[in-house]
């Protein structure tokens, strides 16, 4: 009995020592996104760790924990000792109960394709609606200079490379992305120059296609009530020459002496 008291107390306490171990490295690693590890990040990280975790929770004693990162792989560790109750009479005292966990940003095999604007008006300074552009020449903060720092920041962040001639506001990444993982870049700039039609050949379109249709075979039919259709524009035309394998015509009677009136096959 004493050793399953104290066993069920030991178990409680080291789920609830991994769920805030857990709990810690997924924030860590969610505050560092894609730069580097730094202390506001172990903060973030040690601060979800005490909300699910409190010290001297379960009679524990002695609570330990820190995380670290090393190429974009935050890992933790937390301990904690537990006093016996009932086992002490065995000479069982304590028992210090330790756990790890970790958490890290992975990316299926990925292509990235990039469609950049590189017309003359990206010389420009956004809002700047006098200018074309500005001589050919890249005015200081154009769009052309954004767009560069964008691709190259979403570069760093995606391949977890730091590219050393850009300050990206996530900071410099670390370890990049591992061997395990594949993503390629392609590039397809976008200006009056380019005429997407001369990529694909004529051949590619055709002038007439067949597709599948259905034509009716006339069995196992049967013929629609008679309706008025149109009145003849002669006394003595006959209406049964309008007649068709699928529609059948006749001259009209009492009130529609001269209307020419016509029934269907339906299925």
């Amino acid at each position: 009995v004493g050793s399953g008291l104290d066993m069920s107390r030991m178990y409680i306490t080291k789920t609830r020592l991994q769920h805030a171990c857990d709990a810690g490295a997924l924030a860590g690693r969610r505050a560092m996104g894609g730069g580097a590890w730094d202390d506001s990040d172990d903060t973030q990280a040690k601060n979800f760790f005490k909300a699910n975790f409190i010290t001297g929770a379960y009679g524990t004693q002695s609570l330990e924990y820190r995380y670290s990162e090393n190429a974009g792989k935050v890992s933790g560790t937390a301990s904690t000792v537990v006093p016996m109750t009932l086992m002490k009479v065995l000479g069982i005292n304590t028992q210090t109960l330790s756990v790890t966990c970790n958490a890290e940003m992975k990316l299926p095999n990925s292509d990235v394709m990039f469609v950049l604007d590189t017309t003359g008006s990206m010389n420009c300074v956004a809002g700047n609606t006098n200018c074309t552009n500005n001589n050919g020449v890249s005015a200081p903060g154009s769009k052309i200079e954004g767009l560069k720092i964008a691709v190259k920041c979403f570069y760093q962040i995606v391949a977890q490379i730091d590219v050393t001639d850009t300050t990206c506001p996530s900071g410099e990444p670390t370890g990049g992305t591992g061997g395990q993982v594949q993503v390629r870049f392609g590039f397809m700039p976008y200006s009056s120059n380019v005429n997407v039609g001369k990529l694909l050949p004529s051949s590619y379109f055709a002038n007439s296609w067949n597709y599948q249709s259905r034509t009716r075979n006339g069995n196992n039919t049967a013929w629609s009530d008679y309706q008025t259709v149109y009145t003849r524009s002669s006394r003595d035309a006959n209406c049964s020459t309008y007649a068709t394998s699928t529609e059948e015509y006749r001259n009209g009677s009492k009130g529609c002496r001269y209307c020419c009136i016509r029934r269907l096959l339906t299925s």
